[in-house]
């Protein structure tokens, strides 16, 4: 899936995009980023939704058929069941980004789970449980036989710090990313496929022992030479924000498999 930006400049406040405004002022191909990202492309109700998913899916014994009662905290819920009731009629202004979200969520379906153990290189505390990436635009240095320290190169990404083998960087923005797409698909289809799937992918990459990442991130872009982490380095968990609306509303934890 590709990826999209979760920055906002504004709150994530959409009780002035109601769905009337969406639906009937802006164009078709317009209408899928309203959705995602409300009518200003700020983070909306695909952020939110994640919040839905496990209200039932943390319930090992729950019928997820039929979406939870909500307690939406950064978007108001009539925005949300407009959507579905224009879903129900087959509004043609909302049923392609529809389609195209059940589609992604399809895909959201086969990837994962993800886990910061999945990384080759070792962080520099020697705990792979600990979260680790490294900033983009540092360089190892050519005149230095270990390279070290890196120098920097505005504006120039260093390929292997976006590499997986070494940097969670890409599992903590599909983690985001795969949360957000599969709770709305979850939210306005009632299938509870997506639900099991962000329940998943959150014990995880949170509760599982053998998977879990450290509840830090000291060793975010870090730049060899000169750091194991830089102070910038908590922006990598901006995109958090994506799936930790997961959690229930009832402020109960995802429990681990065989509960």
């Amino acid at each position: 899936m590709n990826s999209r930006s979760a920055d906002a400049a504004q709150p994530w406040d959409l009780a002035h995009h109601p769905a009337w405004y969406v639906t009937r002022t802006i164009a078709p191909a317009q209408l899928r980023q309203s959705i995602l990202y409300g009518s200003r492309m700020m983070p909306s109700p695909k952020l939110i939704l994640c919040l839905l998913v496990l209200v039932t899916a943390s319930g090992c014994n729950r019928d997820l058929r039929e979406p939870p009662a909500r307690e939406l905290l950064l978007t108001d819920a009539q925005y949300l069941d407009r959507t579905r009731t224009l879903l129900a009629v087959e509004d043609p202004h909302v049923l392609p980004a529809f389609k195209e979200l059940v589609k992604e969520a399809d895909q959201a379906l086969a990837e994962g789970p993800f886990s910061v153990m999945q990384k080759e290189a070792m962080p520099p505390s020697g705990d792979r449980h600990d979260y680790v990436s490294y900033s983009r635009y540092w360089w190892p240095d050519s005149t230095k036989s270990d390279g070290l320290p890196y120098i920097r190169r505005d504006g120039i990404t260093n390929p292997e710090s976006q590499s997986p083998r070494a940097s969670d960087r890409s599992r903590i923005g599909a983690l985001g990313r795969n949360c957000e797409t599969l709770a709305l698909a979850y939210a306005l289809t009632g299938e509870g496929k997506y639900a099991d799937k962000v329940a998943d992918l959150l014990r995880t990459w949170f509760l599982e022992d053998e998977t879990r990442m450290n509840p830090n991130l000291n060793h975010a872009q870090c730049r060899p030479g000169h750091n194991d982490g830089s102070k910038s380095g908590v922006l990598d968990g901006r995109v958090l924000i994506r799936a930790l609306e997961a959690l229930p509303a009832d402020r109960e934890v995802v429990r681990p498999k065989g509960c």
